[in-house]
């Protein structure tokens, strides 16, 4: 591989910085993308074009996962924020971070699988007769979370050891 896996010169670092900064502005697009859609869903919804209450229910349906994932983008917002004022560094924030982006991705993940009958069954043109409904993004999207967890919650582990080793070697430093 080419490129640097560690940033250890200040240029990395900025580079850094700014490749969080544009992430930040890209996550924020798509949010704003997200709420206009959810805006104009709203103003259809209310205006009363959408007269079919089946159509009502499968359209709630189908969107009822959307806070998990919204709080899923927004926690990562956040962290691009975070990393592109504070540069490359592995505090507590970052894993706790991605535990909730973890946490968010597998409870819209459930949602979404939980429902995904229910909308098939309110939506009759598009239903796969006797067929059993199988989401394959959704679960993508809850091994994805599921994963995230368990690296924050490793890489917790690992700060909480290499705070120890470093306690551990000022003490024996102490003693030389």
């Amino acid at each position: 591989m080419s490129e640097k896996l560690i940033l250890d010169t200040e240029t990395d670092i900025i580079r850094f910085k700014a490749l969080n900064r544009r992430l930040f502005i890209a996550a924020t697009i798509v949010i704003a993308a997200i709420a206009a859609v959810i805006l104009v869903y709203a103003i259809i919804i209310f205006s009363g074009v959408v007269k079919s209450s089946t159509v009502l229910i499968a359209l709630l349906l189908s969107w009822s996962p959307c806070p998990f994932y919204l709080w899923a983008l927004w926690t990562l917002r956040s962290l691009f924020g975070q990393l592109s004022r504070g540069g490359p560094s592995l505090p507590l924030n970052v894993t706790s971070a991605l535990s909730r982006i973890g946490w968010a991705l597998m409870l819209g993940a459930t949602l979404t699988l939980a429902l995904t009958p229910l909308i098939d069954r309110f939506s009759k043109p598009h239903r796969m007769g006797n067929f059993a409904v199988f989401d394959v993004p959704a679960l993508t999207l809850g091994l994805v979370g599921l994963a995230l967890l368990m690296v924050g919650t490793m890489l917790k582990r690992a700060i909480r050891i290499e705070a120890e080793a470093k306690a551990l070697k000022d003490v024996l430093e102490g003693f030389i």
